[in-house]
């Protein structure tokens, strides 16, 4: 074979082995912090692209099992995608410009729920066409250096959760007891870990089915809470004068009861979709969710009823609790009315000599998971998934400055 002939069969084998894959990288991905908090934004600038072209972009995510978002964007004269500015095209899955809409709509092959790890890594791939023109690698934590955290058990504590803990040397401030709702287990451990990365000592507490506890949500003892608070009081960095509940849905509506029935021990309440109403355990309502002193907590069964006639008592004595209160809902809540339970409870606050802050964050176009309240953190794929995401992204802030303001009382 003649050199010349060779050296083409070389080429021609180069170019196939470069490009046989689909990958031809020619897009420059930057990214102001590729190391970051998962509760700041970050902002994904793609440039060299071709101008007037299509472009997909994909966020992938692999912890215990894979996420991913895909969105595509029309690239512009200068040949930038600016995830700032830029709209996607139909079919994607956010409207509008939104710079952290690949993370939030990041999803499954299922609706199962998704715990926020301590350390995620994201792969960002961007492809024109089949051939993938740029990539690059980003990680999100969830965790501080120092940050500390401790399990806690039945046996050993009288409670089931975990203790976060801010850096050793921190000032000391107010502890936060963290639950979810009909879920069970530890949902919210993510949220109690951000807290604890902002200097709020933090335990997330599961209340059922987990081992040691009630299997279901019911006769479930607000006896047990109020062990939890003791055990929060005495964790490091702990100002036990300044504790605060937080709960969400089923939480909420516990949250808003703890603070009523130990108002010694609670000096904040933050209710995310609650009721304002004793409801019974699920399924049917027929038996009481909650227990005090060994008795039932009165509960109605009219679903969806702020004001119950079959048991007036269900309703929340709220204005007991002895601190501020943060309420928030969602106006299209398909679990329960949460924006008329939160606006009930408020004007409870309200008509009952009104001697601390309260107030309810309300979201019309929201539903009932705007309560996992961490922004840019995917949760289940709701119609109002974006609503939801707008109203975390408020409801976040306004947590922390209820509990820096809680330090100040």
């Amino acid at each position: 074979m003649r050199r010349s002939a060779m050296l083409a069969l070389v080429l021609t084998f180069a170019a196939t082995a470069l490009g046989g894959c689909g990958r031809n990288e020619h897009a420059t991905i930057s990214v102001d912090h590729p190391d970051s908090l998962a509760d700041r934004p970050v902002h994904v600038r793609i440039a060299g692209l071709p101008p007037g072209h299509t472009v997909s972009v994909r966020l992938r995510l692999v912890d215990k099992r894979t996420l991913a978002s895909t969105a595509s964007y029309r690239v512009s004269s200068t040949g930038v995608v600016d995830l700032r500015t830029a709209k996607p095209v139909d079919g994607t899955p956010y409207r509008g410009a939104d710079p952290m809409g690949l993370f939030w709509t990041l999803r499954a092959n299922s609706d199962q729920n998704w715990h926020l790890g301590w350390t995620l890594r994201f792969t960002l791939t961007v492809r024109d066409g089949d051939t993938v023109v740029g990539q690059r690698t980003l990680t999100r934590r969830s965790t501080v250096p120092g940050l500390r955290s401790r399990k806690l058990r039945p046996a050993t504590d009288g409670v089931y959760g975990t203790v976060f803990e801010p850096p050793a040397g921190s000032p000391r401030r107010p502890g936060v007891l963290v639950f979810g709702g009909s879920e069970g287990g530890e949902y919210l451990d993510g949220v109690a870990r951000l807290l604890a990365v902002h200097g709020f000592p933090a335990l997330s507490l599961a209340y059922f089915a987990e081992p040691g506890l009630p299997s279901t949500l019911r006769r479930v003892r607000l006896e047990y809470f109020a062990k939890a608070l003791t055990v929060l009081s005495r964790q490091p960095g702990v100002d036990p004068k300044h504790l605060a509940v937080l709960g969400a849905s089923r939480g909420g509506e516990a949250a808003l009861l703890v603070g009523s029935y130990f108002p010694r021990q609670v000096q904040g309440v933050i209710a995310l979709t609650p009721a304002n109403v004793a409801i019974g355990s699920p399924p049917s309502g027929t038996a009481p969710a909650w227990t005090y002193r060994g008795h039932p907590i009165p509960y109605t069964r009219q679903f969806n009823e702020p004001a119950p006639t079959d048991v007036p008592d269900a309703v929340i004595p709220v204005e007991r609790i002895a601190g501020p209160v943060l309420l928030t809902c969602g106006g299209r809540d398909a679990v329960w009315a949460s924006c008329p339970y939160a606006r009930a409870a408020d004007a409870r606050l309200t008509g009952h000599h009104d001697r601390y802050p309260h107030r309810v964050l309300a979201y019309p176009d929201a539903g009932h998971h705007s309560n996992a309240l961490l922004p840019y953190v995917p949760v289940m794929g709701d119609p109002t998934a974006q609503a939801d995401e707008a109203a975390k992204l408020a409801e976040w802030p306004a947590t922390r400055t209820f509990l820096s303001d809680l330090a100040s009382r």
